[in-house]
């Protein structure tokens, strides 16, 4: 066995028992234990026959699928290996085992990963009519140059084609640091966090951005940074903020380093006409737990494996903090979903770095009943379809976890293709927050 596929086998047993605890009908399917008994032993043949038969029973059975793609795998079978994790993310949708398949996935095939989210969300989401054979991206997350409330005249980009690209999530640690403490910048106007960063060995200022899946980047960054764009058709097109369509994007490999924190040969989009800064999003720093301080200008990353380990003086994880309140959230692909009241009635979220504001689209004010009023304020917003109209007005209460606000204003796009609104900066920048990936909650103390 190769030491990718030892490496392979490692993960899997480290993922394990956690699909297996997520699961609370194992008893009744002796079939499907006897399989799993078979992979822990590396008798994969065995495994596949019992696999085999669970999905004759059910050949909607997503943990058969998955299990199967470990089995493939490990055999060195990638394209059949490619074809299960498609359909345990297909069939499994919304489950940690979907969560599972992506990051297989994204290893063994990562050309097919865009195709199988898109396929899966098309298959588990009336938002999203997306078909097998394009990428179906998470919208560009929109931000205002400046609060709504001071100037609703302009919204710039932030999140784009956030979900086409995903870099490989690099669940060994030997090469990321324990911990790394990382400044960042402001600009005018804005609370949104811009860090410097190096792409093959040369610097580039990058976007901060935890509403974005993955890390984009438009012709005018590669052209900086010295770097011919990828050739051949599109793998797919990013759809969201904005009115000029959907917009072909590629992927491509660099090398990718912020501080101390390097990932090499590292998967990221290509979307020609983005603009701003690029963005650094989850696939970079999903491994680790975060601590964002406005007060300091700093974000503290804290790996994953390290969550059990007293922390350095200064992290959220250090504990002693009395006044820290938890949110709890959930991923869509890696992407942070957490419950938000909108006058009285509960919508899911987008917890979004990338936004100044809390932007919603057409058929959220629906889900809402809320009717935009005739004095609503006009402004334009940019995304990575182009320019749109957006309506600002305040609403009655928005509240999440301690957060609450009222009187508060959100940004309504009409022609905005976002399954869920975007939680911007605007609702929680009185506040220090913690992103915790192996608990999954965030945690919030007051600042001011």
């Amino acid at each position: 066995m190769s030491r990718s596929w030892r490496l392979a086998a490692c993960l899997f047993m480290a993922a394990l028992c956690l699909v297996l605890s997520s699961q609370g009908s194992l008893g009744a399917d002796e079939e499907f234990r006897l399989g799993v008994a078979h992979i822990k032993k590396r008798e994969y043949p065995q495994a596949i026959k019992n696999l085999g038969i669970c999905l004759k029973k059910n050949p909607r059975d997503y943990r058969a699928y998955y299990f199967l793609g470990i089995c493939y795998e490990n055999a060195g079978d990638l394209k059949n290996a490619t074809t299960m994790f498609s359909r345990a993310m297909q069939f499994g949708y919304k489950t940690s085992v979907y969560d599972k398949a992506c990051t297989h996935l994204q290893r063994v095939n990562p050309s097919a990963y865009v195709s199988a989210v898109a396929a899966a969300q098309g298959t588990n989401s009336a938002s999203s009519a997306s078909s097998s054979s394009s990428a179906s991206a998470r919208p560009a997350a929109s931000r205002p140059s400046a609060s709504p409330s001071s100037n609703p005249g302009t919204v710039t980009s932030a999140s784009a084609a956030s979900r086409t690209a995903s870099g490989v999530s690099q669940k060994s640690y030997d090469n990321l640091p324990p911990e790394a403490r990382i400044h960042y910048q402001t600009k005018p106007g804005s609370d949104h966090q811009f860090i410097d960063a190096s792409v093959n060995g040369r610097r580039i200022t990058m976007f901060f951005d935890t509403g974005a899946e993955g890390c984009v980047f438009g012709a005018t960054h590669l052209k900086q940074l010295g770097i011919q764009p990828p050739k051949g058709p599109p793998i797919g097109y990013s759809s969201g903020v904005g009115a000029g369509g959907a917009q072909a994007t590629w992927v491509m490999r660099v090398d990718l380093k912020v501080g101390p924190i390097e990932k090499k040969n590292f998967l990221i989009s290509y979307v020609p006409p983005f603009s701003g800064e690029p963005l650094l999003g989850q696939t970079f720093f999903a491994d680790f737990h975060y601590t964002i301080d406005s007060a300091g200008k700093t974000i503290h990353f804290v790996r994953n494996d390290r969550s059990g380990v007293r922390q350095s003086i200064g992290s959220i994880y250090a504990g002693g903090n009395s006044n820290r309140s938890e949110v709890p959230f959930r991923n869509e692909g890696k992407e942070i979903i957490v419950d938000v009241e909108v006058n009285g009635r509960k919508l899911p979220m987008y917890f979004d770095t990338g936004a100044s504001c809390v932007l919603l689209g057409a058929s959220h004010l629906r889900q809402l009943g809320i009717t935009v009023p005739g004095n609503a304020r006009a402004g334009i917003s940019h995304g990575v379809q182009g320019v749109s109209t957006i309506l600002v007005f305040p609403i009655r209460s928005i509240r999440m976890g301690p957060i609450e606000h009222h009187d508060f204003d959100v940004a309504v796009d009409p022609s905005a293709t976002i399954p869920h609104p975007l939680l911007g900066q605007s609702f929680f920048k009185d506040y220090r927050y913690s992103i915790d990936n192996v608990n999954k909650v965030i945690k919030f103390t007051r600042l001011r």
